[in-house]
């Protein structure tokens, strides 16, 4: 009786509302039917329970939060004052969301529930990746930019990581100028320029060993993604670090001890961004009209337009501009013509649109990826494969791809709670492949279809000939090939020595094969260069057509001698000529980092991170080429089935830098903040004495949202601070030899006794007291977050000035015979400013709107 008692009681606190009688029957109630009936009753009331309550946050009352029930489908927002009131059973739970907070859920364990909610300061509390570490995004003081990886890379159909991040942070530049396929992106940080003689790209760093192209890196492994804009937050890399640095860092395994298995597949679709439009008629009408008013008849090189020939285009376009295309022979008469006075003068009549014929409509772009992560016990793991296969807009049989192997591996163990270790290994391979045309002319193949004239005709002449254009080049093409080969290998370890002090040690060794392979060939094309040929028929007698191009009587109406294209073999001058050709270079780096960090808070008001430690690299490479012209058989290039010339070169090469650095890092009451940094680098591209120079840095912060004064604020404000930055960093991206005289040796065009003459040729002028160029960043900004962090601001003025700039002598006169000499003589002054708006909200649907905006602007003044 005792038990019936207690669950009677225990009904009535569940349920103080409701009233229960139970008939005692014999048999009608035990331990097993027990729980039934209070299963059956809780369903039974289940939606006639309301639950109501208050939603605060630290400030009072939180309107429009978003109440539901987990796992049903009742819902609710709370009004004005926080109130809410919603049907739910006890024992289940409710969920409270709204944007500007941290999600709650919280179990019903009574008719009346208060919730209080937490700020969600994700957006000041994000941990961005920094030099050697970590910061809070709210504490940075530099110009530093973290790149949405969600948003910009995952689920998008992209080729490579330099692609998806174009746009997504102000003052950082991503092209791509010749948009080929497998093309390297060109990336500058804050202007186009900072040192005339060195390349002016940033420090590209993959969980911080340098890699030589962002295409060796798989978007699918890529966790975060940082950009170091001023010499403040860069410092710390030294000497390569002069242009700025993008920081990536891969995922890593995961914390639950099963493994996960991800893959995906993309297969999309590409097409030109913007379709240059060729001028036709109505641009001859422009060249006309201009040449007639300077006095001119006639203009043009291997065709010629004047007043005749014009108005026949016009004709030629209202009777077959909407029949005749593209796959439609040229036929003389009717297309084209030459002067009867003067038979070497072509003029056209029909035009063409080289586009047509050269770029594809669209491109398709193949990816998979397949990663496997987990943990075994203490030790974390990671491991990816992708693939890529794209597609060029380049019209030339199947001869313009690219293709992309990725593999990786990493692995992170706890030995105990003092040591960690490390490995990784990763593999990348590159492959171009695209039609080498380049031998027939000077032009690169998308230049020389912008540059040829409309006039110009492309496709078949009437004998199914291919006219000699870019389009029957590329077509005839032999293929060539980049190939590139890229190995990482990676060890490293985590010493806790205390709760808050520990040292990191890693290394890391990298090898890049590269082979390229072009083959040029002869071509073979009805050559419009050249002057007509006249037409015979079989008999010998001239052949006349019309201005329809039809065979006619010598005495018809319209009636004109008919000429032909010449069908020649050609192929460009000198070492252009058909050829095999072949490079390959091998270059290994090593990479030691070693560094100690510390922290010390005091009171939690004073806040310290100590970094003190040392990078070192030396890379040390070769590369040889070698080419033999005149092949026996242009479609089978082979070393042996050419009997040509012989030519060839190659060399060695090494380099090293090794740099110490410290940074000290200090937050009172994380409201003001200051960072320091200290460089002593050495390079071996300089003489003995000047191979070491001290590179400094600082910066600060203030939190003015923090303050007692801004408490009228708060509604709308979560954060405003305005941040300062100077520093230099030493740049030394230039050749190794600046300061060598070296003399060149090789053959003079003598011939003593049936040879050429060896010779060894004079020194360059150098100038000896080549050393570093100063890099010097003065950078002043400021962030806001408004609305619960849905609004971000974010704006920076900066100055680079880059001193002791590598630059020619001036002075030199005319008279001195030789190149001036290269020496720190120069200087290249920046000024910009940058602009960031940002805004995020998300709907009770679980739909988001997601809004980035960025302007910058600079002028460099050298």
């Amino acid at each position: 009786m005792r038990k019936f008692v207690l669950f009677s009681v225990a009904l009535g606190l569940s349920f103080p509302s409701e009233s229960y009688s139970f008939a005692k029957k014999e048999g009608a109630l035990n331990r097993d039917n027990l729980t039934s009936a209070f299963l059956s009753s809780s369903a039974k009331n289940a939606f006639q329970n309301t639950v109501q309550g208050t939603v605060k946050d630290g400030k009072g009352p939180v309107s429009g939060v978003s109440v539901s029930v987990i796992g049903g489908t009742a819902s609710t927002k709370t009004d004005a004052q926080g109130h809410f009131k919603i049907t739910a059973a006890v024992g289940s739970k409710l969920r409270f969301s709204s944007v500007g907070y941290v999600t709650k859920e919280v179990a019903i364990t009574s008719a009346t529930l208060d919730v209080t909610l937490a700020d969600d300061n994700q957006a000041l509390d994000e941990v961005v990746v920094v030099g050697y570490g970590t910061q809070k995004k709210g504490n940075l003081t530099g110009a530093v930019s973290s790149i949405n990886v969600k948003e910009n890379l995952q689920s998008r159909p992209i080729a490579d990581v330099g692609r998806a991040i174009q746009g997504t942070t102000p003052g950082f530049s991503v092209t791509v100028p010749s948009g080929e396929v497998g093309s390297d992106p060109t990336m500058r940080i804050r202007g186009a320029i900072s040192s005339i003689q060195g390349n002016s790209s940033p420090l590209i760093l993959v969980d911080n060993v340098e890699i030589p192209s962002i295409q060796y890196v798989n978007p699918d492994d890529v966790e975060s993604i940082t950009v170091l804009k001023d010499a403040a937050s860069s410092s710390i890399y030294g000497a390569k670090a002069a242009f700025g640095v993008v920081l990536i860092k891969t995922k890593t395994g995961g914390s639950a001890e099963k493994v996960t298995v991800n893959y995906s597949n993309n297969f999309s679709f590409q097409n030109p961004y913007k379709k240059l439009e060729m001028g036709r008629v109505n641009a001859l009408k422009y060249t006309i009209d201009a040449l007639e008013r300077v006095g001119g008849t006639e203009t043009g090189a291997f065709y010629k337009v004047n007043r005749e020939s014009y108005e026949r285009a016009v004709e030629w376009d209202k009777k077959y501009g909407s029949s005749i295309g593209k796959d439609d022979p040229t036929v003389y008469g009717r297309d084209w013509y030459v002067d009867p006075g003067s038979p070497t003068k072509k003029y056209g009549v029909r035009t063409y649109d080289p586009y047509d014929y050269m770029v594809r409509e669209w491109a398709p772009t193949q990816t998979h990826n397949l990663s496997l992560n987990g943990t075994i016990k203490k030790t974390q793991y990671t491991a990816s494969f992708g693939s890529l296969n794209q597609s060029g807009m380049l019209k030339a049989g199947d001869s313009d791809k690219f293709k992309r192997y990725n593999a990786a591996l990493r692995l992170n163990t706890e030995l105990n709670k003092y040591v960690t270790i490390r490995g990784g290994a990763m593999f990348a391979q590159r492959n171009k492949i695209y039609p080498y045309a380049t031998n027939s002319t000077t032009a690169d193949p998308w230049l020389y279809m912008y540059r040829w004239s409309s006039l110009y005709p492309m496709g078949y002449d009437e004998n199914n000939n291919p006219i000699r254009s870019p389009w029957s080049e590329n077509e005839a093409a032999n293929q060539a090939s980049m190939l590139r080969n890229y190995i990482n290998l990676s060890a490293g370890a985590t010493v806790n020595i205390m709760k808050n002090w520990k040292v990191d040690v890693d290394y890391t060794f990298t090898n890049e094969d590269y082979s390229w392979r072009k083959n040029g060939t002869r071509y073979t094309a009805a050559n419009s260069w050249v002057a007509a040929k006249q037409r015979f028929d079989a008999q010998g007698n001239p052949v006349y057509v019309n201005k329809e191009g039809a065979v006619v009587n010598k005495g018809d109406a319209d009636a004109t001698l008919a000429y032909d294209l010449s069908n020649d073999m050609y192929t460009a001058n000198g070492s252009a000529q058909d050829h095999i050709y072949m490079r390959s270079q091998n270059e290994h780096k090593h990479t030691v980092n070693a560094f100690t960090t510390y922290e010390l808070d005091l009171n939690d008001d004073h806040n310290f991170k100590f970094i003190l430690g040392l990078n070192r690299v030396t890379n040390d490479g070769s590369y040889h080429w070698t080419q033999r012209a005149d092949l026996l058989d242009i479609t089978n290039p082979q070393f042996d089935l050419a009997v040509g010339q012989i030519t060839g070169s190659g060399g060695e090469y090494w380099e090293s830098q090794l740099g110490y650095f410290g940074r000290v890092n200090y937050a009172y009451k994380n409201k003001y903040l200051f960072e320091g940094n200290i460089r002593y680098d050495g390079s071996s591209k300089f003489p003995t004495d000047l191979k070491w120079r001290w590179f400094p840095s600082f910066s600060a912060g203030w939190v003015v949202s923090e303050e007692k004064f801004m408490d009228w604020s708060r509604a709308t404000l979560n954060q405003l601070k305005f941040r300062g930055s100077w520093g230099v960093i030493g740049n030394q991206t230039v050749p190794s030899d600046l300061y060598v005289s070296n003399m060149d040796a090789g053959q003079i065009n003598y011939i003593v006794n049936g040879a050429l003459l060896n010779s060894v040729g004079t020194p360059k002028l150098n100038w000896p007291n080549v050393t570093w160029e100063d890099l010097e960043t003065l950078d002043f900004g400021a962030d806001a977050r408004f609305f619960k962090n849905k609004l971000g601001l974010t704006f920076d003025w900066y100055q680079k000035k880059t001193k002791n700039m590598f630059a020619p002598l001036e002075g030199t006169t005319l008279t001195l015979g030789s190149a001036a000499p290269w020496g720190n003589f120069g200087t290249l002054t920046t000024k910009g400013f940058e602009l960031a708006i940002d805004f995020n909200h998300r709907f009770e649907n679980g739909l988001g709107i997601n809004f980035r905006a960025n302007l910058d602007d600079s002028k460099s003044v050298f």
